[in-house]
C-alpha cells in the first residue's frame, strides 16, 4: 500500500535552490559558448584577412623625387661625417633617412 507523504519545507527550498543553481549553470554555459563563438569568429576573420591578397598593380605609380640642392649638400655633409666616425650602419645609408636626421 502506498502512503502519500507531504514534502517538508526543507525539501521545497532545496528543490527551489537546485532549480536556481541549474538556471545559473545554464546561463553561465550559454555565456561561455557565446564568448568562445565570438573568439573563434574573430580569429577566423583575422586569418582570412591575412590570407587575402589584393591585386593592386594598377595603384603603383612612380613618385618624382625632386631634391633641393641645399638639402642634398647638407645630407651629403652629414653622411660623410657619420662615415668618418664609423657611425653609419649600412641599412641606414639612405638619402631619405639621412635627410630626416640632418636638420
Amino acid at each position: 500500500e502506498i502512503i502519500p507523504v507531504s514534502r517538508s519545507r526543507k525539501d521545497k527550498q532545496s528543490s527551489a535552490e537546485s532549480y536556481e543553481d541549474e538556471r545559473r549553470r545554464t546561463r553561465i554555459g550559454t555565456l561561455r559558448k557565446r564568448a568562445v563563438n565570438a573568439s573563434t569568429r574573430l580569429t577566423h576573420s583575422l586569418r582570412r584577412r591575412g590570407k587575402r591578397r589584393v591585386e593592386c598593380s594598377d595603384l603603383w605609380f612612380p613618385i618624382d623625387d625632386e631634391r633641393d640642392e641645399e638639402e642634398e649638400a647638407a645630407v651629403n655633409t652629414f653622411r660623410k661625417a657619420l662615415i668618418e666616425r664609423d657611425m653609419l650602419p649600412p641599412q641606414h645609408d639612405d638619402y631619405h633617412m639621412m635627410r630626416r636626421y640632418s636638420f
